[in-house]
């Protein structure tokens, strides 16, 4: 069941005219050198490794991974797989590792779910197999740390939480910095939302990190003649996203 689950998952977004127009606009943005490092992080010569992508809101962490994994899927030897924290503790990494392919796992929700995580990563820095397990987790921080805050959050589920970020086999945590809104204006343009819903399949958009700022009469336009797009817009300033971030941390 499980080799049946992961041969029927070869992208984790099902459409990719979705990726194609997000390498048109947003992710030209994204760092050559981060999708380098994920690359060698990827290829390095060991059954077991993971990798961290932390970021404030909305500087791009999903998309980064996103796009790394529409550029190798059709070349890689690996399958890619989308989870959030709770489902990564319903597998055994001695399982996956035996499955006939190499596997990477992103994991883009770890809030809450350190316990399963901490259990994972127990077991898999003791694995030894034919293929290749990776592990990317995918979460805000505001500071560019050796590791991510929330790893913290493991330390009482496991007593080697050293050896966990040893460089063994731990590789590295690629930190984004917030983009600097005055350098590339508006991430998100209207014409990006006008092409996705033209989309067959998409049945609704919402915005995120709708600051009043980058509300304009022409994107108003776009959501009033669009029906797909979803107009429930929560406007926070980037006081309150913090504070937020920090609240979903520390629970």
């Amino acid at each position: 069941l499980i080799i049946k689950a992961f041969e029927d998952t070869r992208i984790i977004i099902e459409n990719k005219s979705v990726l194609e127009i997000q390498d048109e606009y947003d992710l030209q943005l994204i760092a050559k050198e981060e999708l380098e490092l994920i690359s060698r992080f990827e290829k390095e010569d060991k059954t077991f490794s993971f990798i961290t992508i932390s970021a404030p809101a909305a500087s791009g962490k999903s998309s980064l991974i996103y796009h790394y994994v529409s550029k190798n899927i059709d070349q890689s030897s690996y399958r890619y797989v989308y989870m959030d924290g709770k489902e990564l503790g319903e597998y055994e990494p001695r399982d996956l590792v035996y499955l006939g392919f190499d596997l990477m796992l992103v994991v883009d929700y770890v809030s809450g779910y350190y316990k399963e995580i901490a259990e994972f990563l127990e077991k898999a820095k003791e694995v030894n197999g034919n293929n290749k397990l990776r592990v990317v987790f995918v979460e805000r921080d505001h500071k560019d740390n050796e590791y991510p805050l929330w790893m913290d959050q493991l330390k009482p589920y496991t007593y080697h939480f050293n050896e966990l970020i040893s460089s063994n086999i731990y590789y590295k945590n690629i930190y984004l910095e917030a983009l600097n809104k005055e350098e590339y204006g508006q991430i998100v343009t209207n014409e990006v939302y006008e092409k996705l819903v033209k989309i067959d399949g998409i049945k609704w958009i919402r915005f995120l990190y709708s600051y009043p700022e980058s509300i304009t009469d022409e994107l108003i336009d776009v959501v009033k003649n669009n029906e797909d797009i979803k107009d429930e817009m929560v406007f926070l300033t980037e006081e309150d996203t913090i504070q937020e971030e920090e609240a979903t941390v520390e629970e």
